[in-house]
């Protein structure tokens, strides 16, 4: 594998100690924590964990339902968090790229993008 040297990540936190995640290393995979994906601890998390005994910090992460209307229930909880959705719900990929892709109908899913907005917007500081 070719070394890509990419740099370290470095945090303004010390991750030293213990603190909550919502992931759970299981046999080399990861399992979401069912306790730590409520609205109330993601809008609030720094996202910056460690996993696989590295510091590391996500950028993002899929969380997969068995119907759209529990995707669609999940993330309207974050609304009263000031979390907004920018893409969906719709079926994917049919409704999201613009090129025509050739992806067999069963491989299709509902999805749903959100992003938090930053406190100092929802407070009219911009």
């Amino acid at each position: 594998m070719k070394n890509l040297n990419l740099k370290t990540l470095k945090f303004d936190r010390n991750l030293e100690g213990h603190f909550d995640s919502p992931f759970i290393e299981k046999n080399g995979l990861l399992e979401f924590n069912p306790k730590f994906i409520t609205p109330e601890f993601l809008t609030t998390w720094t996202f910056e964990t460690h996993l696989y005994d590295e510091q590391v910090a996500i950028d993002h992460f899929v969380i997969t339902f068995p119907s759209r209307t529990e995707l669609e229930n999940y993330a309207a909880s974050f609304r009263p968090f000031g979390a907004k959705i920018v893409e969906g719900p719709d079926l994917f990929p049919i409704n999201f790229c613009a090129e025509n892709i050739n992806v067999p109908s069963d491989l299709w899913l509902h999805l749903t993008t959100s992003r938090e907005v930053p406190r100092y917007i929802q407070r009219g500081r911009i």
